[in-house]
């Protein structure tokens, strides 16, 4: 089963470099700060959502103001731990 994991507002710019692993467009700077953004994550496979619409935010990969989309990240449950009464560890 697949379960919400976060939901972040990231810089449109990111997209294809995540989904696609295109880093073309992107700086050395952006490149390394969205490695580090993408390996705090817990481990395992992820399905990103993104919003429509677009909206000047602060990018949480970099810290900065950017034309941001929200991005909702969902985990596979195998991906995390639970308590014996069901609930999330």
């Amino acid at each position: 089963m697949i379960t919400e994991y976060d939901k972040v507002m990231i810089c449109s710019a990111f997209i294809t470099a995540i989904e696609y692993g295109d880093y073309s467009a992107l700086t050395d700077n952006d490149i390394q700060q969205l490695e580090i953004f993408l390996e705090s994550m817990p481990e395992g496979h992820k399905t990103y959502q993104y919003s429509d619409s677009t909206e000047f935010a602060k990018d949480e990969v970099s810290g900065l103001m950017a034309d941001c989309v929200e991005c909702t990240i969902f985990m596979d449950d195998a991906c995390f731990s639970y308590h014996a009464d069901g609930s999330q560890a």
